[in-house]
């Protein structure tokens, strides 16, 4: 399962969004769970975050969306927003990774 999610903050809470960002991915670091990557993007304008999510199963998105950071982060983002969140799912169609 792949997720794209992307959205625009305001210039005024950029700040918090990126120390939002940085305690959710330590949660996620800390669980060391092989069957859930998450990478953040920031943009060149400084203000766009573009995250991506892949998860190996129905059972790992289960786990991952279970996490109190991620109720938390979740509620905290929509209202650092100019624009979005506005969230994708993925189906990989090609790879260069073997």
């Amino acid at each position: 399962m792949d997720f794209h999610v992307e959205y625009r903050v305001k210039a005024d809470q950029v700040e918090a969004q990126l120390a939002a960002i940085g305690d959710f991915i330590e949660a996620i670091r800390g669980d060391g769970d092989p069957e859930v990557r998450y990478t953040v993007y920031r943009m060149e304008d400084g203000v766009t975050f573009r995250h991506h999510a892949w998860m190996a199963s129905e059972e790992a998105f289960a786990r991952f969306r279970g996490r109190p950071q991620f109720k938390t982060f979740g509620e905290g983002t929509p209202g650092r927003c100019e624009e979005g969140p506005n969230v994708t799912k993925l189906e990989m169609y090609a790879t260069s990774a073997e």
